[in-house]
């Protein structure tokens, strides 16, 4: 456990690296169009491999060749998968960038304004998770929801394996 008093400066200075340049729009827009049809047809394929695996499970479920644990047990990863691609394909949706890129320039801009409550909240709209080093007791990088991935490649912050970490202050 890392106390909320020594993590909360640490938050703010994060807070306020989420400035986005002012061509941010464009900027998306030309990430969100790049063509990339090997990428989308290896998504579709595995898409497509995925849904083939739960209807073969389920024809084995409904023949009761596998119980229900080992149904729930092996079709989970397949559905969280699809669930993933979705979660995936919605986040590049122009409109649902456009609106999350409102969304981080209104909490950069009120959040030393803002109550506890408030920042909670906050926080909970812009990350999927936070990890903390507790022996250090430091920040050592955040997982944005997937609509404001594109966003965070804005910022200062660097990506690292899907997380992104704070630029030194």
């Amino acid at each position: 456990m890392v106390r909320e008093k020594v993590l909360e400066p640490l938050i703010a200075a994060t807070i306020a690296q989420l400035v986005l340049p002012e061509d941010w729009r464009d900027i998306v827009q030309q990430l969100l169009n790049v063509d990339d049809k090997a990428e989308r047809s290896a998504v579709e394929k595995r898409k497509q491999e995925l849904h083939y695996e739960l209807r073969r499970l389920s024809f084995q479920h409904q023949k009761n060749l596998i119980t229900d644990d080992d149904y729930v047990r092996l079709a989970t990863p397949a559905k969280n998968e699809l669930e993933q691609f979705v979660r995936q394909t919605v986040a590049r949706i122009p409109e649902h960038v456009t609106m999350a890129g409102e969304q981080m320039i209104a909490i950069q801009s009120s959040w030393v304004k803002a109550t506890k409550e408030q920042k909670q909240a906050m926080l909970r709209l812009l990350f999927r998770a936070v990890y903390v080093d507790t022996n250090r007791g430091e920040i050592v990088s955040y997982e944005p929801h997937p609509e404001f991935d594109l966003l965070f490649g804005q910022t200062s912050m660097t990506k690292v394996e899907g997380r992104y970490v704070p630029a030194p202050l």
